[in-house]
């Protein structure tokens, strides 16, 4: 007897999250600026998420689905903002005093977010509750450090791109900070 399971159900055996019934963030210039817009797995029912008419990138999805946090130049210098993805509508978001504060990341619980800002004249990474109150900064070397991620594989440690070694290199500490290693 042979059994034809779909791709997805075969991959959640092994592990690896489905994408199935969930929606996909991406950034488009389709309508003259770069907007985060959303789509099913499956392609369809394409939408944009912002409407900035300025530059939105970097979109991270909070745990639950119910948020989008990206970074957007729609105030001059890059900031994070979030929107609820069920009413559209705009969350506060306390950006700290930083020329740049980018690329963020929800954390597993949904209620912090990681993200880069300018400290001392490098990017450093930072991580804040979801309305950016409590910010702490959590990497502190004399280079640029970007991009947080939460390591899928474990959900207890971030990976970011670090230019500590003289290059860009991707390393990885704990998520409250501590001792990186590459």
């Amino acid at each position: 007897q042979t059994c034809a399971l779909p791709i997805s159900d075969i991959l959640q055996l092994f592990g690896v999250p489905s994408l199935y019934g969930t929606k996909i963030y991406f950034v488009s210039d389709r309508n003259g600026h770069k907007e985060i817009w959303s789509m099913d797995d499956d392609g369809s029912n394409q939408r944009p998420v912002t409407n900035y008419k300025s530059i939105s990138m970097t979109p991270a999805v909070s745990p639950d689905g119910k948020l989008v946090a990206f970074t957007t130049f729609a105030r001059g210098n890059p900031q994070i903002a979030i929107q609820s993805v069920e009413t559209g509508r705009p969350l506060l978001f306390r950006n700290p005093a930083a020329t740049l504060v980018t690329t963020p990341e929800f954390a597993p619980d949904g209620k912090h977010v990681f993200f880069s800002a300018t400290v001392n004249k490098d990017s450093q990474l930072c991580m804040s509750n979801v309305d950016g109150t409590g910010i702490q900064q959590i990497s502190h070397a004399r280079a640029i450090e970007v991009s947080p991620r939460v390591n899928g594989k474990t959900g207890n440690d971030i990976l970011f791109i670090s230019h500590r070694a003289g290059t860009p290199q991707l390393w990885r500490m704990s998520m409250g900070g501590g001792d990186p290693e590459m």
